[in-house]
């Protein structure tokens, strides 16, 4: 036991040096003799004030040299009032071996204080394609209360506006078309095309797998923002293989995944599919077996026409034909209101409603509403499944995926080299033999 015994002026209520007396379980006897050398000055400044002792007597387990020091009676400049709370933090911050700050007095523990909130996107992978570790500290290791909500899309789609949508909730007043919509948006937390600069630009379009980007809002949701999907010969040529890679690792980690969609193509299904085949199954001990995400399909650059309940209910119908073969789960409701999850946005050009969509704040408001109310389906058997334990799933996730889309390009190299290029070759070689005979024939 800790005895603390400190003396106040009565008369003017001025705080004097306190005085710390240590009593020894073997030794209580001798407590003065102990204490009355190491503190002789201090005791003759207190004697010559009328005061009153206030003795504190609290329980104390720390380390031999903690002790030590305080059997000095080592000066504090802290309060009275506040030396209690002064010795308990000293030991509070000190640091573990480990890295890790001791537990506070009333229990709780250091990894349970909030991780810094984000500001901006943080990189999944660095410049030369390792995975940042470092990115751990942004994310709680005891909450288990957040949803993964990752983004698909062709290249200027609008994927980055979707995610400024969800990254920050705004007042029913805000200017969104200024703010974020506009060319000269300044409040944009996902740089999209408009707002990047030509070397930006050219950079966004080569096939790098570091352009993985994440944030964390302050609801704990976790927004990803992944690679392109190719639009046509030239982009399938130099992105397939990364945006493989990312699609599998959003198919592995996310509960919610958005499909940005300006036109119906045939290249996303095709990558989803060949994702599906090639994602890992196990990434980490305990996850689901046959894990999927939700699927939500988001029409943007939506015109007039697309408004019209006929081409929602043809577009719905293209949608279930051409993507149930994937068994995602993207339908919403029950029984006869079971529909597909599909949603419109129009090409914004003001925050005033036309007469074919509502202002573009109830628009903001129904596609929050839309997203963040979807289903979350538990991706882990373990119940307390936390955010730190899910960026070190993806992690392994990102390792694994990188491997096997490596494995799938030297496959797909091998398959090419023997029978695409093989089977041209030999055509052109009968096309110029047959061109050569039938020359000699009419000769």
């Amino acid at each position: 036991p800790v005895t603390i015994a400190r003396r106040e002026d009565a008369s003017r209520n001025t705080v004097v040096q306190p005085k710390i007396l240590l009593k020894k379980e073997t030794e209580s006897g001798n407590n003065n003799s102990n204490t009355g050398g190491s503190s002789g000055s201090n005791n003759e400044q207190l004697l010559t004030a009328a005061a009153s002792i206030k003795t504190i007597i609290i329980n104390r387990s720390s380390d031999a040299a903690t002790r030590h020091s305080s059997e000095r009676g080592m000066p504090t400049t802290t309060t009275a009032a506040s030396v209690c709370a002064a010795l308990t933090t000293a030991a509070n911050t000190k640091e573990r071996p480990n890295g890790t700050a001791a537990s506070t007095p009333g229990g709780q523990d250091a990894s349970m204080l909030r991780p810094p909130r984000m500001t901006r996107p943080t990189t999944l992978h660095i410049a030369n394609g390792t995975f940042n570790a470092n990115a751990r500290k942004l994310f709680h290791k005891s909450n288990t209360d957040f949803t993964v909500i990752g983004v698909l899309g062709a290249p200027s789609v609008g994927k980055s506006t979707l995610l400024n949508l969800l990254s920050v909730e705004r007042d029913v007043n805000y200017d969104y078309y200024s703010h974020l919509f506009a060319p000269d948006a300044d409040e944009c937390i996902f740089a999209n095309s408009r707002h990047r600069s030509k070397s930006q630009q050219a950079a966004k379009q080569r096939a790098r797998i570091e352009s993985l980007q994440f944030f964390i809002t302050r609801e704990r949701f976790i927004l990803i923002d992944a690679c392109c999907l190719p639009k046509d010969s030239d982009q399938q040529r130099q992105l397939e293989l990364p945006t493989l890679s990312s699609i599998m690792q959003l198919l592995s980690v996310c509960h919610v995944l958005l499909l940005a969609l300006d036109d119906l193509s045939l290249e996303p299904l095709r990558l989803l599919q060949t994702a599906l085949r090639l994602r890992p199954r196990a990434p980490i001990k305990g996850y689901v077996p046959g894990y999927l995400p939700q699927l939500m399909f988001v029409r943007t650059r939506a015109q007039r026409l697309h408004f019209e309940p006929a081409w929602r209910a043809r577009f719905d119908r293209q949608l279930a034909l051409l993507f149930e073969s994937c068994g995602l789960p993207m339908h919403r409701g029950r029984g006869d209101g079971r529909v597909i999850n599909s949603f419109v946005l129009p090409e914004i050009h003001s925050n005033a409603a036309t007469c074919h969509h509502a202002p573009l704040a109830e628009l903001v408001r129904q596609f929050r509403e839309r997203v963040l109310s979807m289903q979350r389906v538990s991706m882990s058997q373990c119940h307390d499944f936390s955010e730190l334990q899910w960026f070190e799933m993806l992690a392994e996730t990102a390792r694994k995926c990188n491997a096997d889309s490596l494995h799938f390009e030297s496959i797909f190299a091998d398959v090419k080299q023997r029978h695409v290029e093989l089977r041209s070759a030999k055509s052109w070689r009968n096309d110029s033999i047959s061109a050569s005979v039938a020359v000699n024939s009419n000769s």
